[in-house]
């Protein structure tokens, strides 16, 4: 038990010697550091040589490391190096981190990141070049090997700096106007020559010192000051003053505000100032109307004024504007009509009319007066007289020199003819596409001694009744479905109380009740021909339309017919009317519609059935046929015989197919990846090197021989 213990512990103590060993030289010579790469060396050849021995002791059994063993004492070496590799890296006195120390004297703190100035919110200002983010603590190599008996080093002590704003001529809110600079004065303890640097609001500066002074530059902001000493080495803290210059005087623009009339003048008119400083910015402005108090601002009263405005910063400088000359008048000139006496009955003349116009401004004058009769163009002047018969409107406006404007109106009625009956609907003397019930409607008027009453006639004047009218205007409904189809002439005539009766009022109507006769097959295939009928009544066809529509996603067929062409039936080559295939399976409307000359139209419908699967279509499109002309008249109400329901297509929804989607594969950090293959690595070259080593099977043999030799001398 004894021997097995103690070969234990030789067993720990050569692997012990082998990893060590083996880890030291590695680094030893990676450094490289001979006197540790030595050392390495020697603790490996001391593990090699216990091995050795346990494995061929003098007597006993054969013992010794297994290989595994070994080549985990590689690979643990080798990984204490790639992984910890600053614990060897060289510390004070050339020795590694792992193994010596560095004395607080000998260590330094450097700045291994840097932020500019105005980088991340780095406030650094000269002579500073940034601000640190991260440090680093370092040995200094060589350190601690000084010799004791050197003297120590000079100690100096860092110069100072002082500085103040100076100001010529001090203005308001702590400005000031002229004059402005900054003072600076600095001193040495070792009474070296200083050099004085900093920047003024950002723009950088530098001066002799111990005393310089710097002109300061127009605005606000900060001066940043520091001295140096070349001779030491050492710096001043940083100073800092704030500073407010502003030598320049705003500017002033007078503001006139309101309603501009015409030659110079205003309508309505107030004043202001608007100012603008750059540096300390508008602290007041004001303005002056004839001489008066300084005010913000001021509403003119009519008349002329004479305005000046001034403006003042907040450092106290001051800025007065021109004086201007502001003219108002708000005040529109009074203005009156008259009629001149003249020959009338109760509220009609019968003769010609003067009307003249009196107009009156005491402000500006007057600077137009114009006239106009029943809404016509205005021509200048302040009287007229009105010859023609009828109602009339004049119209007088008269105009200051400032714009202002009044007007006055009389109403003029001057009638010395007999009433006077027209049509409103239909219009006289027109030639009208009716049916059903007509509302036939008009004006009878007399401008003198007023109607006495309004007859209408049915029959071009053969016989006549009475219409009922209210203030001349009356209608009448007649019902032309109690008439045959054909033409009449309507008369209306006026009386008036003075027994004058006017040339009768006329109109033409032509009486057509019944549009024509269409009809259509109600449904069939694409690949059939639907039958199509029309049939005139007592008035011609004036055109056939056939509409195959193709919405909404193309635009319909169109055929036009004129009732000498119209076909019998129609087939369709499934083209719709852009030219377009007409893709989609279904119903299509088709719209059959014929109108007579008269504009009376009835239609009919149906529809082309597209089956799922069809045949191939027609390969020829009907023709279209240039449309009759008709007389262009006004369209009379149409008349649907056989409307159908628009159908609903059903479109099935599209077949989505699920697409599956491959997983995306798991990351690896790249630096586990290296590891691995670098270690992966490594034991692939021990084992290959373990395996083809033809040592171990020599030194068995030896053994082997020496055992046999033992066994003869014994013998």
């Amino acid at each position: 038990m004894k021997e097995k213990s103690m070969l234990d512990r030789k067993s720990l103590l050569t692997l012990v010697s082998i990893g060590l060993g083996l880890g030291l030289l590695i680094t030893g010579l990676a450094w490289p550091w001979w006197s540790l790469s030595l050392v390495g060396a020697s603790l490996l050849l001391t593990g090699a040589w216990l091995n050795v021995q346990q494995r061929f002791p003098s007597a006993g059994p054969r013992q010794g490391i297994p290989k595994p063993v070994l080549l985990l004492a590689v690979v643990a070496a080798m990984a204490l190096v790639y992984l910890f590799p600053e614990l060897f890296v060289p510390g004070c006195g050339g020795m590694p981190r792992a193994f010596a120390g560095c004395p607080a004297a000998c260590r330094v703190t450097t700045c291994t990141d840097w932020d500019a100035p105005g980088e991340n919110g780095c406030d650094a200002r000269p002579p500073h070049k940034g601000c640190c983010v991260s440090y680093e603590t370092s040995c200094v190599e060589g350190c601690g090997d000084e010799d004791p008996d050197d003297p120590p080093p000079p100690v100096y002590r860092p110069p100072t700096v002082s500085g103040t704003i100076g100001c010529a001529v001090p203005g308001a809110e702590g400005w000031c106007l002229s004059g402005a600079a900054l003072n600076l004065s600095a001193s040495d303890p070792q009474g070296y020559a200083l050099t004085i640097s900093g920047d003024l609001a950002g723009a950088a500066f530098s001066c002799a010192g111990p005393a310089c002074s710097q002109a300061l530059p127009i605005g606000s902001g900060t001066t940043h000051f520091q001295a140096s000493a070349p001779a030491s080495g050492l710096s001043s803290a940083l100073g800092s003053a704030p500073f407010a210059f502003d030598p320049t005087p705003p500017t002033a623009t007078l503001v006139i505000s309101g309603t501009n009339g015409a030659s110079g003048w205003y309508t309505a008119a107030s004043v202001s100032v608007t100012g603008a400083d750059a540096t300390s910015g508008i602290s007041v402005t004001q303005v002056s109307v004839d001489g008066g108090p300084w005010q913000s601002s001021a509403t003119l009263l009519e008349g002329t004024h004479s305005v000046v405005g001034r403006a003042l910063d907040h450092a106290g400088n001051l800025i007065l504007t021109p004086a201007q000359v502001v003219k108002v008048d708000a005040t529109a000139p009074t203005i009156s009509a008259s009629v001149s006496p003249g020959t009338r009955l109760t509220d009609w003349y019968l003769s010609k009319v003067s009307v003249s116009a009196s107009v009156l401004d005491v402000t500006s004058g007057i600077g137009l007066t114009e006239y106009r009769l029943n809404g016509g163009s205005w021509e200048p002047g302040d009287q007229l007289t009105i010859l023609a018969d009828g109602l009339h409107t004049v119209d007088f406006r008269t105009t200051d020199r400032a714009g202002n404007a009044s007007s006055a109106s009389l109403s003029i009625m001057l009638d010395a003819t007999p009433p006077k009956s027209a049509f409103s609907q239909p219009l006289e003397g027109t030639t009208l596409k009716v049916t059903g019930t007509v509302l036939l409607s008009g004006i009878s008027i007399d401008a003198l001694s007023g109607l006495a009453a309004t007859e209408i006639s049915l029959d071009d004047g053969e016989t006549w009744q009475a219409l009922p009218q209210t203030d001349g205007v009356w209608s009448y409904a007649w019902d032309t479905l109690r008439v045959r189809d054909g033409l009449y002439t309507l008369l209306v005539r006026a009386d008036d109380q003075a027994g004058n009766r006017e040339n009768t009022a006329r109109v033409r109507i032509i009486v057509g009740n019944r549009p024509p006769k269409v009809e259509i097959q109600d449904s069939w295939w694409l690949w059939e021909a639907g039958d199509l009928k029309v049939q005139q009544r007592q008035i011609s066809i004036r055109d056939v339309t056939l509409r195959i529509s193709c919405a909404p996603y193309h635009p319909d067929v169109v055929l036009v017919y004129t009732g000498e062409n119209f076909p019998a039936s129609v087939t369709w080559d499934r083209r719709c009317g852009n030219g377009a295939y007409a893709a989609e399976s279904g119903d299509y409307p088709v719209t059959l519609m014929a109108c007579d000359t008269f504009g009376h139209c009835a239609e009919d419908s149906g529809f082309i059935k597209v089956p799922l699967i069809a045949p191939p279509a027609p390969t020829k499109t009907p023709t279209v046929e240039p449309a009759v002309a008709a007389t262009a008249t006004p369209e009379a109400t149409r008349s649907v015989q056989k409307p159908h329901p628009t159908p609903t297509r059903l479109v099935p929804p599209p077949v989505v197919t699920p697409v599956p989607v491959p997983a995306a594969p798991f990351p690896q950090p790249a630096w586990l990846a290296w590891s691995l293959g670098i270690l992966l690595a490594g034991l692939l070259a021990l084992a290959t090197a373990a395996v083809l080593d033809p040592r171990p099977r020599a030194l068995r043999r030896l053994g082997k021989t020496l055992e046999g030799l033992a066994r003869d001398g014994q013998a």
